[in-house]
């Protein structure tokens, strides 16, 4: 029997590599150009390795991610100031609470940053995993409502933009029926939704009359969309750019 005291661990691959890396730096032989291709290659290697790790710890953080129920309500008041009715949404605060002691469990962590725009503001997520990290983007108007002041519109185009960045990239799943509505119009996807899809559609160049004809029976425009198809929609081109993006990293 082997005495387990003696065993010795294999070094690191990075670590492997960096004192072959040193062997050839001090050989004359190998010139500066075949040292780039070199370091090149194996970029693309490490690159490929840490996409590889976060894509296995994602697949295991996705089984302790719940469904989030909508405890927010917004209330729908026309132009001339008609009250058309009320609905729920998942709020970033009840989010943020579910999310991030699974985010930390399993090595994650979901960061936020934005841009002022002319004619909005530009929020970015980023979830990352030790080197490797996934980015969302979402350009979204001042979130304008019935006594909001511009700072406070401003404010809720940000947590707006928190709270769809995050389900992109935690492909998180809202739950919970908008049975409160007392109009048509409060089931059809709202201005921060469509801004949304607008801009996937746009990130994917997808044909929108194209893809609507196909995923949504009898509508033509972003406008008639139903919030209950809201979900199966963005998937369905959260996949699409997740193939494209993945056809760009494999070589050639």
């Amino acid at each position: 029997m082997s005495d387990v005291s003696t065993y010795t661990p294999p070094p690191a691959p990075a670590e492997t590599f960096g004192q072959a890396l040193m062997q050839a730096m001090t050989d004359p032989a190998i010139s500066a150009e075949k040292l780039a291709v070199v370091l090149q290659a194996r970029r693309e290697v490490m690159e490929a390795q840490a996409r590889e790790q976060f894509n296995e710890a994602f697949s295991r953080m996705q089984l302790a991610i719940p469904q989030v129920t909508k405890h927010g309500l917004i209330e729908l008041v026309s132009k001339d100031g008609r009250h058309l009715g009320q609905y729920r949404f998942a709020k970033w605060e009840d989010m943020d609470q579910v999310i991030r002691p699974i985010l930390a469990e399993h090595g994650f962590s979901l960061s936020f940053s934005s841009q002022d725009q002319p004619d909005g503001v530009l929020v970015i997520g980023e979830l990352a995993y030790r080197s490797y990290s996934k980015t969302s983007r979402i350009k979204l108007p001042p979130d304008q409502g019935p006594g909001r002041n511009p700072l406070q519109a401003y404010g809720g185009a940000l947590s707006y933009g928190k709270r769809y960045t995050a389900e992109l990239l935690l492909n998180i799943v809202r739950k919970g029926e908008d049975t409160d509505a007392v109009d048509v119009s409060a089931k059809k996807i709202d201005t921060g939704q469509r801004n949304v899809l607008h801009t996937m559609i746009e990130d994917t160049n997808t044909d929108m009359k194209r893809f609507l004809t196909n995923m949504v029976s009898g509508v033509d425009k972003l406008e008639d969309i139903l919030e209950r198809d809201y979900t199966r929609l963005v998937n369905a081109l959260q996949e699409k750019k997740k193939k494209r993006d993945q056809e760009w990293r494999e070589p050639r």
